[in-house]
């Protein structure tokens, strides 16, 4: 989720300057109460984006040079020599990628504009010689025929070196394909995640080659045909000792495979800065405010908010989804919102319809078929007493501060699954619904006879949320590769 002062993250219209940036500053991290160096490490090597061979594009979808879809910021098209395989890269890279020319061996140490809230997260580039470690650790066969096949699309790779309960790991990449990629371009992968795995890295204790895919494991093919990567591949990745670190999916090997939090958890460190245009919990007013007392005041407080909201349900969002438009849950939830009582639910017109377009959203909702133009910020949201929970072609991934927010979550059942989705209890952290039901949610929602049980709820979510931090989650996913990998390797030894 951003906040309307980033709006010009978005595909910009002709004729406006492309994605203007808010800059950020670091600062020194602190990992298991101990002050440390900042992070090292970037990521790395191409292993496919966005690859369209010029002689058979995919059908159905365009790929025309201003399409979101390969990048949602204006970019030419650029032969990068990775195996051969066409990257659509960004017109120029992030703010944070440029300053790598300002400081090239080190941490990058910006300025706060005075505009925008400060960022701790810093990145060291590599060494040359780190970058080719990176290159030969990731040039394995079995990579090489998933990318040469498209079967897995957009992923980059991280060679974590391991750390210390005092020292954050180190991490070798191929710095170029990353920073002149689209996606990183509009989802800041640099610094979010090379912070994250070097703090990951100090339950390490043997180096780890990771793989991180951008979208569900396989990229964004043609819509209707899309598919997550297959378990028995996820399941080869792990026995080449190349791990997967998956944000979300619909098809997760729980064996082989490795959640990680998405970009916007990362890059904002779990909601709490905002230095690159995220909402923080703080600016929210909720969850990671560090409000003080006992569970009985804190329900109290939850209570008095609750009760100034608006009775209704809320949604915005782009009309995006998996499958064919028509069938896209956002566009039938917009459609809903006509004749069920409570739901305020529209789309925006934030140029983000790439697999629905003006003619199509036309014919299903009429001529004005979003209800804003652009993005509307969260504390706007949080005036109803409920807010909903869709995913499109992923999972939302402003889930997040929903949970951590005075409203009640209303959440549609979806396939696809994100970094904490297993810890989720319906009926405690969220009213589940389906487009089929969720009359019956909002009215559960408006009627005051629920006020204790929505208190409740809210209150079990808003531990939940604060019970995920960055810092948490590194540690989380640097325990497990350890278990995976090292303490194997440890012990055939």
């Amino acid at each position: 989720m951003r906040s309307a002062r980033v709006r010009s993250r978005y595909i910009p219209r002709e004729g406006t300057p492309g994605g203007t940036r808010v800059s950020d500053s670091s600062s020194t991290w602190e990992v298991l109460g101990a002050p440390l160096a900042a992070a090292s490490l970037v990521a790395v090597a191409t292993l496919a984006s966005l690859a369209i061979a010029s002689s058979s594009a995919t059908p159905g979808v365009d790929f025309s040079p201003r399409h979101p879809l390969l990048g949602g910021a204006p970019y030419r098209d650029v032969r990068i020599p990775t195996r051969g395989i066409s990257m659509h890269r960004a017109s120029r890279p992030s703010d944070f990628c440029a300053l790598r020319d300002v400081h090239p061996r080190g941490s990058w140490r910006g300025r706060d504009s005075g505009s925008v809230p400060k960022s701790t997260l810093s990145v060291e580039w590599p060494t040359e010689e780190g970058v080719a470690r990176s290159r030969a650790a990731c040039e394995t066969p079995l990579i090489r025929r998933l990318q040469d096949s498209g079967e897995f699309v957009d992923a980059f790779c991280f060679v974590v070196h391991p750390g210390s309960t005092t020292k954050l790991g180190r991490v070798d990449f191929d710095v170029e394909p990353l920073c002149d990629s689209s996606y990183n371009f509009n989802k800041d992968v640099v610094p979010g995640v090379p912070a994250f795995l070097a703090v990951a890295a100090t339950r390490l204790t043997c180096q780890v080659t990771a793989l991180v895919g951008m979208y569900d494991l396989d990229g964004l093919r043609e819509n209707s045909g899309y598919a997550p990567l297959p378990e028995e591949t996820q399941r080869a990745l792990a026995a080449a000792r190349t791990p997967l670190l998956v944000h979300q999916t619909a098809s997760f090997d729980e064996r082989s495979a490795t959640w990680m939090p998405d970009f916007y958890f990362l890059r904002s460190r779990g909601f709490r800065e905002g230095g690159f245009g995220d909402a923080t919990l703080e600016e929210i007013g909720v969850a990671g405010g560090g409000e003080v007392g006992g569970r009985e005041e804190a329900l109290e407080r939850i209570r008095a908010r609750w009760r100034r909201k608006r009775r209704s349900a809320f949604w915005r969002g782009s009309p995006t989804g998996r499958g064919r438009c028509e069938d896209f849950e956002r566009l039938r939830l917009a459609s809903l919102s006509r004749s069920v009582d409570g739901l305020d639910a529209g789309l925006i017109r934030d140029g983000n319809n790439y697999f629905c377009g003006d003619d199509s959203l036309t014919r299903m909702l009429g001529e004005r078929w979003w209800a804003d133009e652009h993005h509307v910020s969260e504390r706007d949201w949080l005036e109803h007493r409920a807010i909903i929970d869709v995913d499109g072609v992923a999972n939302a991934w402003g889930r997040y501060w929903r949970l951590a927010s005075d409203s009640v979550v209303v959440s549609l059942e979806s396939p696809i699954r994100g970094f904490y989705s297993d810890r989720m209890v319906p009926w405690k952290h969220y009213v589940p619904a389906t487009l089929d039901t969720i009359e019956e949610a909002v009215r559960w929602v408006l009627d005051d006879a629920n006020e204790n049980a929505q208190i409740e709820m809210i209150a079990a979510a808003n531990e939940l949320a604060r019970s995920i931090t960055f810092e948490s989650e590194a540690l989380k996913t640097g325990e497990r590769l350890n278990r995976l990998f090292c303490e194997r390797d440890d012990a055939r030894r």
